[in-house]
């Protein structure tokens, strides 16, 4: 069997390589030039924010059936099936597409079976429990017993954030403008975070102040029970200086737990926007 993810679980292309599983590319646009995102192989994420921030247009868009046809068919061709850890089918129209091309697939080789399954995460949220998932199929789990381990891992991966623009959320259709334009007149920041059993953004609640909301998602990481040994990872776009305002205050507690910096990757980052800085991890 073959396992697939894409490129919105933001594993490192280099830690990728190793898990030795197949990659789609979601596509994105910058003033309109496409790209599909690599993983950071070849995309210089610094740059991509700060032509946003000089107010470059980023935009994504769904693959086609075609574009998963081709992906799959080979090696279904080749008699392998197909497992296909994705991002929350929640977040995109992608998968409309994905649904036709399995179904015309499953006709044309009948013998072969290709399994989905949501990972009900995005970002390097989806990357933790990708990763959890390939090291429990490698030890012996079967794939029957696999979407019992996704869904208990969906709803033990938090993600919590907040923005530099809510003009960004507001074009990607998480709020209104009406919202947008209170919040930014008032010095309003959301929280945000990834409900991972629903596979949707929501509402944590909203501070005044960028700092106060950085403390603020520091001070839910700190009232959490964390899984022991677990990773902690601090995301951030474009960013770096918030972002590592958050590693000093949770150095000194959590010694055992590692610590990782993550840059949002643009597929992602098209939506949140430069400025969004928050944490990931796992609790008990």
């Amino acid at each position: 069997m073959r396992i697939f993810t894409d490129t919105n679980c933001e594993i490192d292309f280099e830690e990728f390589n190793d898990l030795g599983v197949e990659l789609i590319k979601m596509p994105y646009t910058l003033d309109g030039q496409m790209s599909y995102y690599d993983l950071g192989e070849n995309t210089n994420l610094s740059d991509f924010y700060a032509a946003m921030e000089k107010g470059a247009v980023a935009k994504t868009q769904a693959l086609n059936e075609h574009d998963y046809i081709e992906y799959f068919e080979p090696v279904l061709k080749n008699g392998e099936d197909i497992l296909y850890i994705s991002f929350s089918h929640t977040m995109s129209g992608t998968f409309n597409s994905m649904n036709m091309a399995i179904a015309s697939l499953k006709e044309k080789y009948p013998d072969r079976t290709i399994t989905c399954i949501d990972s009900g995460q995005i970002s390097i949220g989806g990357g933790i429990l990708v990763k959890e998932v390939i090291k429990n199929y490698r030890q012996g789990m079967s794939l029957s017993e696999i979407p019992r381990l996704v869904e208990r891992l969906r709803g033990k991966i938090m993600i919590y954030v907040t923005v530099g623009d809510l003009e960004y959320l507001r074009r990607g259709g998480r709020i209104s403008r009406m919202k947008s334009m209170v919040g930014s007149i008032l010095g309003f920041k959301p929280i945000i975070y990834m409900d991972g059993v629903r596979g949707m953004l929501d509402s944590a609640g909203k501070v005044k102040g960028r700092k106060a909301a950085i403390k603020h998602i520091i001070g839910i990481v700190e009232a959490s029970e964390l899984e022991e040994g677990s990773e902690l990872v601090i995301l951030y776009a474009g960013c770096l200086e918030d972002a590592e305002i958050i590693k000093e205050n949770l150095l000194e507690k959590y010694n055992n737990n590692p610590i990782k910096m993550h840059e949002v990757g643009p597929v992602v980052g098209a939506h949140c926007g430069p400025g969004t800085v928050g944490i990931v991890f796992i609790k008990k």
